[in-house]
């Protein structure tokens, strides 16, 4: 084949390429023959269901981006700018403290820093309590004498999205205030925070002021009730002790009345030593008799008087032994009836001892119950708000633009899988 031939084939190559038809997808139709010759087909019609799911697409498309985004961004412009009501915020920052004073008991410095460190934890576990309460259906009745958060939240001035529309009950507008009360305790700081928001900047400052106030009697009648209760446990103790000595007492003068003593040990002293008396007089009455008849007849009256006097007294000691000693069956010997007192001593030597206790346990419980009073101090006073926190028609359109655009692109990538899945099968 000659050059020229085969520079009139690429010339005629060249100029069909360019002219010929193309097809909706933009390939060439062409075949080449055998004998090197170009051959151009007819361009073919477009296929009806490959153009149904690309109208599916495009519908797809255009509708979820005016479902997600354009309908919610116009009704936010519309409702912030129009409609929405204006809330109001007020803060309110106290803390609870308590006497955290060392203690002066005996035991030293470690029992001072567990009184210490007991306090501080009885203040942060009150704070807690009191964070809770603030959330509680109990704060609702706390300032419902000075302002009805019923009343409040449910007023037709307010729009139809942000007033309480439910039933006139606590329980149920329970939800709806802790969703308007924002209350938090900060262990580190020890400061609880309360974050109040109405409608207006006077039911605001009103509904502040009334929880700071149920607030502070809450504290205090928990420390009230802590002090009374140690005091009340510790009274108890004493008046027990009490009544323990007064019948130990009565049980001593009962016994002391029934045998006509006061002391038996004393008596038994006294009795004792009369007899030893007794018995150095006989001695010396004898010594006295034996003298007497070496020189006296037996029939010598001073040797008659003291062989009598020596018999009164050989009676006198009889009967002061057997006093001492014997048993008698109506009052009783006295060595029984000094067993019977020392008993009834030691039972009240005892009970003077609890009593003695009883009053110093009742002195450290009333120092106890001192150092753990707890009050409120308030650092963060409520005030009149002046600027509403909502609505803010900026950040609100553009946080529904942005969460719409979000939803909007997964959803697309969604539905776009889906119709190829249906185009694909």
């Amino acid at each position: 084949m000659s050059d020229n031939s085969l520079i009139g084939k690429a010339l005629v190559g060249v100029s069909s390429r360019f002219l010929r038809p193309a097809t909706p997808t933009g390939r060439s139709l062409e075949t080449q023959t055998e004998s090197g010759s170009l051959q151009v087909a007819t361009p073919y019609r477009r296929a009806p269901r490959i153009d149904a799911y690309r109208r599916m697409r495009r519908f797809v498309t255009y509708g979820l981006f005016l479902l997600v985004v354009v309908l919610p961004t116009v009704a936010m412009i519309v409702y912030t700018t129009a409609y929405a009501s204006y809330r109001y915020s007020s803060e309110v920052q106290f803390s609870i403290r308590g006497w955290d004073a060392p203690a002066t008991d005996s035991i030293g410095g470690a029992l001072g820093s567990t009184n210490a460190s007991g306090a501080s934890a009885l203040v942060m576990a009150n704070s807690y309590i009191v964070s809770e309460f603030l959330r509680s259906r109990d704060a609702i009745l706390a300032i419902r004498p000075t302002i009805d958060p019923l009343k409040v939240y449910s007023s037709p001035n307010i729009d139809y999205f942000a007033r309480y529309t439910g039933p006139a009950s606590i329980d149920a507008f329970l939800p709806y205030w802790r969703s308007h009360l924002h209350s938090s305790f900060d262990p580190l700081t020890g400061i609880v925070t309360v974050m109040v928001e109405a409608m207006t900047p006077t039911d605001t400052l009103k509904i502040a002021k009334g929880l700071q106030a149920a607030s502070e009697r809450l504290v205090n009648q928990l420390s009230s009730k802590a002090r009374d209760e140690a005091q009340s446990r510790a009274n108890e103790d004493v008046e027990r002790q009490v009544s323990r000595l007064r019948d130990a007492r009565a049980a001593l003068q009962a016994f002391r009345n029934a045998n006509h003593v006061v002391d038996p040990a004393k008596e038994i002293d006294g009795l004792m030593s009369s007899l030893k008396e007794m018995k150095n007089d006989r001695a010396k009455a004898q010594a006295e008799i034996d003298s007497q008849k070496v020189m006296m007849s037996t029939s010598a009256p001073s040797l008659v008087a003291a062989r009598t006097r020596l018999q009164a007294l050989d009676e006198q000691i009889r009967q002061a032994e057997e006093r001492l000693a014997s048993v008698n069956a109506q009052a009783g010997s006295l060595a029984n009836v000094l067993s019977r007192y020392q008993e009834l001593e030691i039972q009240q030597q005892i009970a003077e001892k609890a009593y003695t206790n009883a009053l110093e346990a009742f002195e450290r419980a009333r120092r106890d119950a001192e150092r753990k009073q707890i009050y409120l101090a308030t650092f963060v006073e409520p005030s009149l708000p002046e600027t509403p926190v909502f609505p803010t028609p900026v950040k609100n359109v553009l946080i529904t633009l942005g969460v719409g655009l979000c939803l909007y692109m997964m959803l697309l990538v969604i539905s776009h899988s889906l119709i190829d899945r249906m185009r694909a099968s």
